[in-house]
């Protein structure tokens, strides 16, 4: 028997006041027992426009010292991101270290957790839909090929731009059977459109919501963006436990964008060892014409 309940699926809140514990505790029971929860006015107008105008610049030239010295972006004609949020954007970091947000996801993963990846994302106009519904398993391709990882995640999209159509879209209870269905599957091959459950058009959400609105979702919940009519731009973040078992990029960020009173919550960039962070600015960071002083510029924020 299907079980998921509506009524506390959504929370109307003041970008400006905290939580109550029983705010608290709808959105870890809508979380754990729908897969999906849906915070509207997390961000005040302000935040908001600033991280807008953030996005927009760093999803088109990349972040650094000069023409030839950025940190990369990816664009292209149906989407434009940068992965590096934490790093360029005070605004993001306050987001981040937002108390209600860190103990929500303390609720829900416990003390222990970190970022597993994170980015700007802006979603393009287009007319046909390119992404089936599926689930999350953890793996970056780049370190992990192909890879499986069941461990639970919590993802964060926090809306940017009013979405008046073509949102994220999410099927209520789905987390742990389509979990199952998807780890039995050969690799490489995607979930099953048959093993979709769409009888039911009270359990799909489509979250069409204003600038500042924030979706927290257990990522095995089958879920999609639907295809946007105008630019959609969100900060999307994703949260794991410690145990993780992939392996993942460190998250570089900037110590300069937190203020004192929020460095309780630094454990959440300490993400598990095995892959150096000096391999990842190799790598991943930095082409090769300007190595030398991006590097410099990066160890010096992240303090290594």
């Amino acid at each position: 028997m299907v079980t998921y309940d509506p009524s506390i699926l959504y929370l109307n809140c003041n970008a400006s006041s905290s939580f109550s514990e029983e705010e608290e505790n709808q959105i870890t029971e809508s979380i754990s027992k729908n897969g999906i929860c849906i915070i509207r006015n997390f961000q005040s107008a302000e935040s908001v426009s600033t991280l807008k105008k953030e996005a927009e610049l760093v999803c088109k030239f990349g972040y650094g010292i000069g023409i030839g010295n950025n940190l990369p972006y990816v664009s292209g004609q149906l989407f434009s991101e940068f992965r590096f949020p934490y790093l360029v954007s005070e605004a993001a970091m306050q987001y981040l270290m937002d108390h209600r947000l860190m103990s929500t996801l303390r609720n829900s993963l416990g003390d222990d957790f970190f970022i597993h990846h994170s980015l700007f994302q802006i979603s393009h106009p287009r007319k046909e839909q390119i992404l089936d519904f599926h689930i999350d398993c953890g793996s970056q391709k780049a370190l992990n090929k192909k890879t499986k990882f069941d461990d639970y995640r919590i993802r964060s999209i926090l809306y940017l731009t009013d979405v008046t159509s073509g949102g994220f879209s999410y099927i209520m209870n789905t987390h742990e059977k389509a979990l199952k269905t998807f780890m039995n599957l050969p690799d490489g091959e995607l979930f099953p459109e048959d093993q979709v459950p769409l009888d039911d058009p009270n359990r799909i959400i489509n979250v069409n919501e204003k600038a500042g609105t924030l979706v927290l979702f257990n990522t095995h919940g089958l879920h999609r963006g639907e295809i946007p009519k105008e630019t959609r731009i969100v900060l999307n973040t994703w949260f794991a436990q410690r145990d993780f078992k992939a392996t993942v990029n460190p998250t570089p960020f900037n110590y300069s964008f937190i203020k004192p009173h929020q460095k309780e919550h630094l454990h959440v960039f300490n993400s598990p060892s095995h892959y150096p962070t000096e391999d990842f600015i190799n790598q991943n960071l930095i082409p090769q014409s300007s190595k030398n002083k991006i590097k410099s510029m990066i160890r010096k924020t992240i303090g290594i």
